[in-house]
């Protein structure tokens, strides 16, 4: 197996490029998850070579901070998770980088007021 390797989507596709650290992360993003406990980063990028998105894997399960950029590679939204549930506070951002909402969850449960 290689240590990374490159899926390139069909030409409708809004995200294009996709990078993975790992065979099983590739793996793990086309859904093949029951055999796989898969533990680091995956990426993804739009056509053009910004970054789309960041996340974490902890024996395949989200597990820390997740990134999201607009195709301008502005920032879009950022959130984290622990053990495969959101927990803590997500940002949504305008284009401009202006925070757009914020929000806070527990658990993977909505706590708190939104901020729009």
């Amino acid at each position: 197996m290689r240590a990374t390797f490159n899926i390139i989507d069909d030409i409708e596709s809004p995200i294009g490029l996709r990078y993975y650290k790992s065979y099983e992360a590739a793996l793990y993003n086309q859904g093949f998850t029951m055999s796989w406990n898969y533990t680091g980063k995956r990426y993804e990028w739009w056509p053009d070579g910004h970054k789309c998105l960041e996340e974490n894997y902890v024996n395949g399960s989200k597990h820390g901070g997740k990134r999201v950029w607009y195709k301008t590679g502005q920032q879009q939204y950022k959130e984290n998770y622990v053990n495969g549930r959101l927990h803590g506070k997500q940002y949504g951002y305008h284009m401009n980088n202006v925070v757009a909402s914020e929000e806070n969850f527990i658990d993977g449960e909505y706590d708190g007021k939104q901020y729009v």
